[in-house]
């Protein structure tokens, strides 16, 4: 067991776990305020939490092959094992985007008449949050974990 925590610290395993937490942190909260303002999908937003999950293990592989001062080779077990953790970090994306609803309907005709828009809005405006029975007020006030009318995990219906 000493030996194994003599690797981590020669490798520094750890400060390089704890940098790269913080950074994924700051862009986790920069592609939060950037998605609620361009009204990014769930699936987009998930995908990016996923991207950075998947990039973290991708550091500790390669703080544990190139922590140790001049190791520059890149070896066979090295590349093998990044190839694993991409594989199935791309495995894990695709598993949680196949598995989310569609965000986005498709249209139904090329054109758009101002009934289709008047029908969308009073359909809009009979929906009501489940935690409060209010009524939203925007469409995104649901989708928001900064609405005061929702929760992030519930909907309107």
């Amino acid at each position: 067991m000493n030996d194994f925590i003599q690797r981590l610290r020669e490798r520094k395993l750890v400060q390089w776990a704890l940098a790269y937490a913080a950074a994924a942190f700051a862009l986790l909260q920069g592609f939060d305020i950037v998605g609620q303002q361009f009204d990014w999908s769930e699936g987009v937003r998930r995908g990016i939490t996923i991207a950075l999950g998947v990039g973290f293990v991708v550091t500790l592989v390669l703080a544990w092959y190139h922590g140790e001062k001049g190791a520059q080779r890149v070896t066979t077990r090295e590349l093998l094992a990044l190839a694993l953790v991409l594989v199935l970090g791309g495995g894990v994306m695709w598993h949680f985007e196949r598995a989310a609803p569609a965000d986005v309907a498709s249209p139904s005709s090329d054109s758009h008449d101002a009934s289709a828009a008047d029908k969308s809005i009073a359909s809009f405006r009979s929906r009501t949050c489940p935690t409060t029975r209010t009524t939203p007020t925007s469409p995104t006030a649901c989708r928001t974990r900064f609405s005061p009318a929702c929760r992030r995990s519930e909907r309107c219906a």
